[in-house]
């Protein structure tokens, strides 16, 4: 899992390299927010619902991050979290649009969202 940032938008690419292009999935991702208004985590909601059964296997490498940054998938809450500063405390969440994109085998490959 690779994290990036730039201006107006967070982007996190899941796997270990370049994938076939599959699907586009546009959603609304949640944003935590620290004290400051620095984005230190994400969640999806109803992920497995909105791109299909193989989009994640719980299990799964791409779950693993760089540095602090992890991820993890409630399977009953059908909820992906992807945690950018572990340990901060989020104080305020808001709700952006995102881009979820599914590798050849409709496989999580990376999520896009814009800062709020």
């Amino acid at each position: 899992m690779h994290v990036k940032r730039g201006e107006g938008q967070v982007s996190i690419e899941f796997g270990a390299g370049p994938t076939t292009s599959g699907e586009e999935v546009y959603t609304d991702i949640v944003l935590d927010k620290d004290g400051f208004g620095t984005v230190i985590g994400l969640e999806v909601i109803n992920l497995r619902y909105q791109t299909g059964p193989n989009v994640i296997d719980p299990g799964h490498e791409i779950l693993e991050g760089e540095g602090s940054t992890r991820a993890s998938y409630d399977e009953q809450a059908d909820a992906l979290a992807v945690h950018l500063a572990p340990g901060e405390r989020s104080l305020d969440q808001c709700v952006v649009k995102g881009v979820i994109t599914l590798d050849g085998d409709g496989r999580l490959a990376k999520l896009e969202a814009a800062k709020g």
